[in-house]
């Protein structure tokens, strides 16, 4: 697929998928699912021991 990037998975041996014009493109696309991801499991967590905070 000449001026394509493909990418290919293990888990689906017999496929590719097109994943844009420019390894950037597709690196920046793959980026943006793990910036998401972690943005929603990014909760504040408490230190084990710390006092709740009740300042308000």
């Amino acid at each position: 697929m000449p001026g394509r990037v493909i990418q290919w998975n293990l888990s689906w041996p017999d496929e590719v998928q097109d994943v844009g014009d420019s390894p950037l493109a597709a690196w920046a696309a793959e980026k943006r699912i793990y910036d998401e991801l972690e943005a929603e499991n990014a909760e504040p967590q408490a230190e084990p021991g710390a006092a709740p905070d009740t300042a308000g």
